[in-house]
């Protein structure tokens, strides 16, 4: 297989169309569609699932796990290049995958905090859901990531993080009342993470306990996103409390309610690596960070005791 071949791939597997991807790439569609046709041929297996119809490129099973190999094949080559042409090893990024809660809340005090004592250190920052930080992971791609579970497996160790304290979050302008019964919120309608999410799924759960049905619930995968929808009153959303309290957004309005959200768990997992002095650095600076954070939000959000009907 060819570089040329594999950075042909890439491109079509985050574009999801030949023509986007050759346009991106500076390339006739034909010479892009070639070298994936050759790529496929020479590995003999599909890497694309085609569809006439929605003009759409979609991986196969075989192509997402190939995905992380060809990135890290072409991301060493271009390592090779740059010593090449500069006599030296370019630095190494830290590869970074991370929830969009946790990109919300507290990534960027932490990165700042590693600024001060790595400044040279570069970020390679991917922000997915805790199924697509799994998958690169597993393959690779990622030096530490933070999701709601941790990554079990024999070369990957994790550590739980303190949860996240949710709750349900409105407007200033549609909500004045002191509380509210998780029954009249429902009623306006709740907006949370994607369906798969354990915030979704535990929410449903605590809408059957009480009773309440039919109730809508929408699912949305961008919390930018859940806040529009919030500010132009479209319902009731369940968010981070961090992730409130920081944003400080004078729209929004926390909306107290006996029934509490279950806490969103978060777990570090890490790829361990002796030989990488920046990665166990950025790591510790992590930890120490994580650590001074809990503790100041436990001083201005006492626990409080979830209520179960």
């Amino acid at each position: 297989m060819k570089l040329e071949e594999l950075e042909c791939f890439l491109e079509v597997a985050k574009q999801e169309n030949m023509t986007v991807a050759a346009k991106a790439l500076h390339l006739a569609q034909s010479s892009v569609s070639d070298r994936v046709q050759q790529l496929e041929a020479n590995l003999g297996v599909s890497l694309f699932e085609r569809s006439a119809r929605e003009r759409r490129l979609t991986l196969t099973a075989f192509g997402k796990r190939f995905q992380s190999v060809a990135g890290r094949l072409v991301s060493v080559a271009a390592d090779i290049r740059a010593e090449g042409r500069s006599g030296a090893a370019r630095p190494k990024p830290v590869r970074i995958g991370v929830n969009e809660s946790v990109a919300y809340a507290w990534l960027g005090g932490w990165l700042a905090r590693v600024r001060l004592s790595q400044p040279e250190l570069a970020f390679d920052l991917k922000v997915g859901t805790t199924d697509e930080l799994d998958a690169l992971m597993i393959g690779g791609a990622l030096d530490l990531a933070i999701g709601t579970r941790g990554f079990g497996y024999r070369a990957i160790e994790r550590r739980q993080l303190a949860a996240l304290p949710m709750v349900f979050v409105g407007t200033v302008a549609r909500h004045d009342k002191p509380e509210y019964s998780l029954r009249e919120l429902a009623a306006e309608g709740l907006i949370t993470f994607q369906a798969r999410s354990l915030q979704a799924q535990s929410l449903h759960e605590m809408l059957r306990a009480e009773c309440i049905a039919p109730c809508r619930v929408d699912t949305v995968s961008s919390i930018a996103i859940i806040i529009r929808l919030v500010e132009d009153g479209g319902g009731v959303a369940t968010l981070p409390r961090l992730l409130v309290d920081r944003a400080n957004n004078p729209r929004l309005r926390v909306l107290p309610c006996p029934t509490q959200l279950e806490p969103l768990p978060l777990w570090l997992s890490w790829r361990p690596q002796r030989n990488n002095r920046a990665v166990a650095e950025a790591l510790a600076r992590l930890l120490a960070f994580l650590g001074e954070l809990s503790a100041g939000e436990a001083g201005k959000h006492p626990a409080v005791r979830r209520h179960r009907t």
